[in-house]
């Protein structure tokens, strides 16, 4: 079954790269790297007659995600299966979604593995990272998952920066050793005391108001940040799926909080949370150009596939030339929210001073 996708989210475009649903005409020419003519199909069973190139499982408690990556010719396959199940096949020029209409949307997994794979064929690498902006100039925030980067860049919004991508972000290359990162869709994933505090109360994907869900352990956010003033004023957030405990938070151009233009990058920071012990408040340190690019591969978006798709040479020369660009800084915190604001005071004087 064919469809149109009818959602918001699909008139804008996604990390530099404007899709071209059924072969329509460019909505957005202006300075856009890449368009991607793109078909969407549900409920199509797939077929494998191959192995897979590559293969990554994911397994906890309560999930198990399984993506593969197939070769045929000149198109590449990668299939999911998670809360989501389905795959993507593409050449350099169209991509065919094949999605089961059971479960998960595809629009996470086109964003976080989909584009990022079909991105990194087209020598733009991809990190997974947040950036954010501060005036014209943006920033990549990287740190290991369930380490609070979504919070953090979310609360840098009460410091003047903006949110541009939240979980991935694709380095353009500009020519010149100028490179650009070009804002995702406007969401971020937040786990629940988060996205409660920050939001206040709850709201429905009809932007209906509840009551407050979750609770923070030690302290409330709003108390020891927001002044009992939510920091953003009633976006839509629903749950990511059922078995996953983090909010979708959906922001429009009224929350202010969102870039939604491209920027220059101009700095990369690696967080190093600290035990709340810890006598450090925050401070930040230049990295070595080896060190930077370790940082860089260990926080690729697909783990080892780069070899698989032989593009792995080439990528590495591409990070390499980013870091004699853009320096990367290790930014080391203590734990505890009392000391975030703090954190983002420095992030702000730094960036401004770089």
């Amino acid at each position: 079954m064919d469809k149109e996708p009818s959602a918001p989210l699909f008139l804008e475009p996604l990390h530099g790269v404007e899709l071209l649903f059924n072969n329509c005409e460019p909505k957005h020419n202006k300075k856009l790297p890449f368009h991607l003519n793109v078909t969407l199909n549900y409920d199509v069973e797939i077929e494998s007659n191959s192995l897979p190139i590559w293969t990554m499982l994911d397994e906890g408690a309560r999930y198990s995600s399984l993506v593969e990556l197939y070769k045929d010719g000149n198109k590449h396959r990668l299939t999911v299966k998670c809360e989501g199940e389905g795959s993507f096949v593409f050449d350099d020029s169209e991509m065919l979604i094949d999605w089961q209409s059971a479960g998960t949307g595809f629009e996470h997994y086109l964003q976080s593995l989909g584009l990022t794979c079909w991105l990194e064929l087209q020598g733009v690498p991809c990190i997974h990272a947040n950036a954010i902006t501060l005036d014209d100039d943006s920033a990549l925030v990287i740190a290991p998952s369930r380490t609070g980067k979504s919070t953090l860049t979310t609360l840098l919004a009460s410091h003047q920066f903006k949110l541009m991508t939240d979980d991935m972000a694709a380095i353009h290359p500009s020519g010149d050793g100028i490179f650009t990162i070009y804002p995702s869709w406007p969401k971020v994933r937040l786990w629940p005391d988060m996205a409660n505090s920050l939001i206040g109360m709850e709201v429905d994907t009809h932007g209906n108001s509840g009551s407050n869900v979750g609770e923070m352990d030690e302290y409330s956010i709003n108390d020891v940040l927001l002044k009992d003033k939510p920091l953003i004023a009633a976006p839509q957030k629903k749950h990511v799926h059922q078995k996953f405990a983090k909010y979708e938070i959906k922001f429009d151009e009224s929350n202010n909080v969102w870039r939604h233009k491209p920027a220059q990058l101009k700095v990369i920071y690696y967080l190093e949370r600290l035990e709340e012990a810890a006598n450090v408040e925050c401070k930040i340190e230049r990295l070595s150009a080896s060190n930077a690019l370790m940082i860089l591969l260990q926080n690729s978006m697909l783990a080892n596939a780069y070899v698989s798709m032989g593009i792995e040479m080439e990528r590495l020369t591409s990070l390499a030339e980013i870091l004699e660009s853009i320096p990367l800084f290790k930014i080391s915190y203590r734990s505890g929210l009392s000391n975030l604001e703090n954190v983002g005071d420095r992030l702000k004087q730094h960036m401004s001073a770089c």
